[in-house]
């Protein structure tokens, strides 16, 4: 297991915020066994790690009196907290322990964030006028039930935009300028996806959309005539877009890796438009989530801090001025370890729908074969650096990563081929997938495992459910076995959000508990192997615990491995290292392999 304890300890570093001075910067990193707090001295060049503490910090940023913000929650239960550093003495800002704070953005002078303390169920809006230490939140808008609502910028003369969410990619955008007005009323029924960015005069801000077409493209958003003029018509989904000083930066996910362009805007149109590379080739601008980094870079003053990784490089923090230069990482020395590089691959699905994936191959014939799920389910794999992916490779696995109908990254109409009634179509493609791996002559078909967590996990139940021959091993990390008791215990603000996705309690129950692996339960054969986190507030833990113990009374090979201290999926390295070292067993086991 020598080789799992060594590919775990890979570092990733990202998430990086400049001190006003631009002397220093912050960043998280993983290297301490979960996320934590660090300082990047430019003058010194050193990394000097700021707090030392058993729960993961995220989402760092230096406000403009030098102090910094930053969350942090307990035990993987996603309830964070916002927290100050300031000169040198840790200030807790909020205090509500079972309730979820979402910072959003910062400006000179205040903070503003969105949390659910007063009903768990409504996100309201608030700000904290800096310094933090010195001020008491102020309340703006009330949320609505169960439709999260969370602030995106604000003008020179103080209007507030803000989205509300009525669907996991579907939103509605509204105005607070004395009263709150929703400026997108007439537009939902067409289930628009609307990333506000920067206000660029009183009247406009720059915005990032689908309205009316297949991918996410940049345009202006005239408040006075609620419209949006697109700057664009692109093939690929615009994201990540800042403007700052006149300039424009945005990212293009081509086919999942990333492109990098800064342009001006004159006269409400993008001018003098510049790609300016990324450090490698085929890589990506990485960002997560609050429980990682919201933001894949930041600029300031002309100079871009990002995050950035490729399928052989891991996470790391990069500057660019007029060419990029690697900030983190650069003590460690990965040149022995031979990190592989994924193919590009297509095949046509039961229908004749074209399916993206990538393949890793391990490098001899005829090998056991891991198809990883990715989850969301409306996310995509991108070729971004993973150690569990590296690690299966060593081991003498490949890994196929599809981008299944219903992923992000190939416009709405890919995204909804899997909506509520179309859902076991995209595991109809995962099935069509190992059919066409029997081509491979680098794939043993008859040792294919499927993998998968989150929604990732529930792919992982429903292949072994529908197609219970194909596979010879699956594991499902944090899955959900029954879409109904999933959408009735999982966490109430996240409900309405996830019905769109995948049908309603009210009226498609039938459909919910007909594409739910729980029902099919006693046609599974394939040997199994569960992990939960006991704080998933996600995926509860019911989810993966009444599939263990149906599998259990009908002595189905199946085996469960349960975090007191995680919660959706795991993430401290001292678990990793416990989660793969039982997987790997129980493979080997399952497979008869060394």
């Amino acid at each position: 297991m020598h080789i799992i304890q060594e590919y775990m300890d890979f570092d990733t570093n990202g998430g990086a915020s400049f001190h006003p001075t631009q002397d220093k910067m912050v960043f998280v990193s993983d290297r301490f066994g979960h996320y934590q707090l660090m300082e990047y001295d430019s003058k010194a060049e050193t990394v000097t790690r700021l707090l030392e503490t058993e729960n993961r910090c995220t989402n760092p940023i230096y406000l403009s009196d030098g102090s910094l913000l930053f969350s942090t929650d307990n035990g993987g239960d996603e309830h964070f907290q916002l927290q100050l550093l300031s000169n040198g003495k840790l200030v807790s800002i909020t205090e509500s322990l079972r309730s979820k704070h979402r910072f959003a953005f910062a400006t000179d002078t205040h903070i503003y964030y969105s949390s659910n303390k007063r009903e768990k169920q409504r996100f309201d809006v608030y700000r904290m006028k800096i310094p933090l230490n010195e001020s008491e939140e102020e309340f703006l808008v009330e949320g609505s039930d169960f439709l999260p609502m969370s602030p995106k910028c604000i003008s020179q003369g103080g209007k507030l935009v803000l989205t509300k969410s009525l669907g996991n990619l579907w939103n509605e955008i509204y105005l607070l300028d004395g009263e709150l007005l929703s400026l997108t009323s007439h537009l939902t029924e067409k289930k628009p996806r609307f990333v506000p960015v920067e206000f660029i005069d009183e009247n406009h801000f720059l915005i990032v959309s689908d309205l009316d077409r297949d991918f996410l493209s940049l345009g202006v958003f005239s408040i006075e005539n609620r419209e949006i003029t697109f700057f664009e018509d692109s093939d690929w989904d615009t994201t990540d877009v800042k403007y700052k000083d006149g300039k424009i930066y945005y990212l293009k996910n081509v086919d999942g890796s990333s492109k990098f362009y800064i342009a001006d805007l004159s006269e409400m149109m993008l001018t003098d438009i510049k790609e300016i590379g990324a450090p490698e080739d085929l890589g990506v601008f990485v960002s997560g989530d609050f429980r990682s980094f919201l933001s894949s870079y930041v600029v300031v003053n002309g100079t871009i801090l990002a995050s950035f990784s490729s399928s052989t490089s891991p996470t790391n923090v990069w500057m660019y001025n007029d060419k990029w230069s690697q900030l983190t990482g650069i003590e460690r020395d990965y040149s022995n370890y031979h990190f592989i590089e994924p193919t590009l691959e297509r095949f046509a699905s039961f229908d004749g729908l074209i399916v993206p994936y990538f393949f890793y191959g391990a490098g001899d014939n005829n090998l056991p074969t891991i198809l990883i799920i990715h989850g969301g389910p409306e996310s995509m794999y991108r070729p971004s650096f993973s150690k569990i992916v590296q690690m299966f490779l060593k081991l003498g696995f490949n890994v196929v990563a599809p981008n299944i109908r219903g992923s992000n990254g190939y416009g709405r109409l890919y995204l909804s081929l899997d909506d509520i009634e179309k859902r076991l179509d995209s595991i109809k493609d995962i099935k069509a997938l190992a059919d066409h791996l029997e081509e491979e002559d680098a794939v043993d078909s008859n040792r294919l495992i499927v993998y998968g967590g989150s929604y990732g996990g529930y792919s992982v139940l429903a292949s072994i459910t529908n197609f219970p021959e194909r596979f010879a091993a699956a594991v499902d990390i944090v899955g959900i076995s029954d879409l109904y008791t999933f959408l009735k215990n999982t966490a109430p603000w996240r409900r309405i959000i996830r019905e769109v996705e995948y049908g309603y309690l009210d009226r498609d129950e039938e459909t919910l508990k007909r594409v739910s692996p729980i029902h099919k339960v006693d046609i599974i054969i394939t040997p199994l192997f569960i992990v939960q986190g006991d704080n998933d507030e996600r995926v509860p833990l019911s989810e993966s615990i009444q599939m263990y113990e149906k599998l259990c009374e009908r002595n189905v090979k199946c085996e469960m491995l349960r975090f007191a201290d995680e919660g959706h999926g795991v993430t401290k390295r001292k678990n990793q290292l416990v989660q793969f070292e039982r997987i790997i067993r129980f493979l080997n086991e399952v497979l008869n392999l060394k």
